[in-house]
């Protein structure tokens, strides 16, 4: 997927933001960390 490194700095920031409200509920979390997202 191609996309400019501004927007895969902003979706890292939300995901980041996601995965620690989440983490301990979402059982997805932890395949999207395995993707590298």
């Amino acid at each position: 997927m191609m996309m400019h490194p501004t927007a895969v700095a902003y979706l890292h920031e939300i995901t980041q933001s996601l995965m620690g409200r989440i983490e301990a509920k979402t059982p997805e979390a932890n395949a999207w960390l395995k993707m590298g997202v």
